[in-house]
């Protein structure tokens, strides 16, 4: 029998060894991963963090312990709006969840590695998709408009594969034949 998830993960508290670096991970924490606090507590030893749950897809311990790794400077802004309860801006555009990715988990999966975990890869598919920010994936299409062949490029026409040229050459013999036999 299947366990399914609950909606929502147990509430941790968090002192300051973990507090900082979950503050300054909160845009990313907050959408990709859906954590919500009860509160953020600022003391002389640190940031304090009650309550902090996420989705239930997700284990907190280990996110948790994945940004820790490195020690965060937390800027006052927007740390401060986060602090009184402020919800994050969202994602605009995908780079700024790869720059979250790098920034947070680089070194996480392995030492001296830019790989993410595969929780990380699929909250940032998930929330891509949910907001519309799938990026287009390969190289950029080379596109010849047939109504605009005398603007075409010589040298893009010479980065084509020759087994390519035929077969469009083919093509276009094709056409010209039964063009021909048509008006014959």
């Amino acid at each position: 029998m299947a366990k399914s998830n609950p909606a929502r993960t147990e509430p941790l508290n968090y002192g300051p060894d973990k507090g900082g670096a979950i503050l300054a991970a909160w845009r990313g924490l907050y959408w990709l991963f859906g954590a919500r606090v009860d509160a953020f507590r600022v003391t002389p030893e640190g940031i304090l963090v009650e309550g902090l749950t996420m989705a239930g897809d997700y284990n907190p311990s280990t996110i948790v312990e994945d940004i820790s790794k490195k020690n965060r400077r937390l800027e006052l802004v927007p740390t401060y709006f986060y602090v009184n309860g402020e919800a994050p801006e969202p994602f605009e555009i995908s780079q700024e969840i790869t720059q979250f990715m790098v920034q947070f988990f680089r070194g996480s999966v392995e030492e001296n590695s830019s790989r993410a975990p595969q929780y990380l890869r699929k909250a940032a598919a998930e929330f891509k998709t949910s907001v519309g920010l799938k990026s287009k994936r390969g190289p950029k299409k080379k596109v010849i408009r047939i109504d605009q062949l005398e603007n075409v490029d010589v040298e893009t026409l010479s980065q084509i594969p020759v087994a390519e040229l035929e077969k469009f050459m083919e093509t276009l013999q094709s056409i010209r034949d039964s063009k021909q036999a048509v008006t014959a």
